[in-house]
């Protein structure tokens, strides 16, 4: 494994230490210390409280991501399927320390010993055919790989599509890679530099089923704004499109909800008493879609979603703003000052068929299996199970090792 060992070094320096050589130092005394703080027993354990096979083994990367629950439509619908799913949420170095959390065979070194040992605890614990994962860049992908036949597979899933506005993407040390769809299959093929190889799945997003639909909008519904996160709304650049949405809104008179990004607090939309704009409360992004006709976004994967349930975007960007998702190419130029802002609405209103066909295009582009995502997963993982055949799935296109 010393060769293995050694490329994953040069993966940790790009992606950790920022190739910057005190980060570097300082990332491997780290792993160095925990190394011989973590349990090392050089050869597997019986686990004292070992826990029950299972099937599936769901690994959320946090306690926040177990609450909100964006994979649960895939578990309902593996469980249905006869399928023995656990979860659990990843540990930190910390608690992996604490709790004891890992178990030899170690065959990469000391510094990763204490991540290789966890990926060892986890698969003796739980004893799964398949492990899911969603953390990119996760520097326990490696040794949760199956290395035998015997081994578990791991299967990543995308909850975003792939863009370079992350460099963690890099990552591909994964059995099977659940992307969304061509757009992201394409943005891996540009990479100079990937960590890695894996069987890629065109499957969509665990987010989509048959029931993400919507009845066709009208153009006197009202028209919908997504807020921004906390960081960017605070900017000066996010107060300036703030204060242009109001500002219009104001001059036209067209009803507008506001969607408040779910860790913005909404002051400034929240502050305001402007007849025609309501903040909309917390409830489903089909929920939100389903009351309009348009949706005015700043850049956010979001669009995606609209896309898909038949509303059509405007983007709202500053010159500067990479278009990482190719919104302009769909559903024209974007727009930054007031006039620009007005000629795009009444654009999409009064040719609305043709907005409505861009929002085919652009999420047949960005989604391979639409709202057939869960199912398509969920076929997906039957075959790897050996419960269903997986001719007409897997593997759609295969990544080789490329060296930094």
């Amino acid at each position: 494994m010393l060769d293995e060992s050694k490329k994953l070094r040069g993966y940790c320096k790009r992606r950790y230490a920022k190739n910057r050589l005190l980060y570097w130092w300082f990332w491997c005394v780290r792993s160095y210390f925990r190394s011989f703080l973590c349990a090392n027993k050089a050869v597997k354990a019986k686990l004292k409280n070992k826990g029950t096979c299972c099937d599936v083994l769901v690994l959320h990367p946090s306690y926040n991501s177990l609450r909100l629950k964006r994979k649960q439509k895939l578990i309902d619908k593996l469980r249905a399927s006869g399928v023995n799913v656990v979860e659990t949420v990843a540990l930190d170095e910390n608690d992996i320390i604490k709790k004891k959390a890992s178990c030899g065979p170690f065959l990469y070194g000391r510094l990763f010993r204490c991540y290789e040992g966890y990926a060892n605890w986890l698969k003796e614990n739980f004893n799964p055919k398949i492990i899911i994962t969603d953390r990119n860049g996760s520097i326990y992908s490696p040794f949760l790989k199956s290395k035998t036949p015997e081994d578990p597979v791991t299967f990543h899933l995308s909850h975003a599509v792939l863009t370079a506005q992350s460099s963690r993407f890099s990552m591909l040390e994964y059995d099977y890679y659940c992307l969304y769809g061509r757009s992201s299959l394409e943005y891996l093929r540009s990479l100079s530099y990937v960590f890695g190889s894996c069987k890629i799945v065109l499957g969509g997003s665990v987010l989509f089923d048959e029931r993400f639909k919507l009845p066709a909008a009208d153009t006197s519904f009202p028209l919908l704004f997504l807020g921004m996160g906390p960081e960017l709304e605070s900017s000066p650049e996010g107060r300036k499109i703030y204060e242009l949405v109001r500002d219009w809104q104001q001059l036209s008179g067209r009803k507008l909800y506001i969607r408040l990004h779910q860790r913005s607090k909404g002051e400034f939309w929240q502050s305001l008493s402007q007849e025609g704009i309501e903040v909309l409360p917390a409830e489903t992004f089909q929920e939100s879609a389903a009351r309009v006709s348009l949706v005015l976004a700043p850049y956010t994967n979001a669009v995606v979603d609209a896309a898909l349930l038949r509303r059509p975007v405007q983007l709202i960007a500053f010159p500067e703003e990479r278009d990482f998702l190719q919104v302009e190419k769909y559903f024209g130029c974007r727009v930054f000052d007031f006039e620009g802002l007005d000629k795009a609405v009444n654009r999409h209103l009064n040719d609305y068929k043709k907005s409505i066909s861009a929002c085919t295009e652009f999420s047949e582009f960005h989604l391979g299996q639409g709202v057939n995502s869960v199912n398509y997963i969920n076929n997906i993982l039957l075959g790897l199970l050996g419960m269903k055949s997986t001719s007409e799935a897997i593997p759609v296109d295969q990544f080789v090792e490329i060296s930094s």
